[in-house]
């Protein structure tokens, strides 16, 4: 999995049921980050919204 600069990553209350909504943009680079994780839920490149 990689984000590239600029991508924003959703944790989309739909499909992860309880969860705070988070939305994490991803300022420079992105090759390095290997998953994110929020509030148990492992976010993917399927949870970006603006590519």
């Amino acid at each position: 999995m990689v984000f590239q600069k600029g991508d924003i990553v959703y944790e989309d209350p739909e499909q992860y049921g309880a969860c705070c909504g988070a939305r994490i943009e991803i300022l420079d680079g992105g090759a390095g980050i290997e998953k994110i994780v929020c509030c148990g839920n492992e976010l993917t490149e399927e949870d970006v919204i603006n590519r």
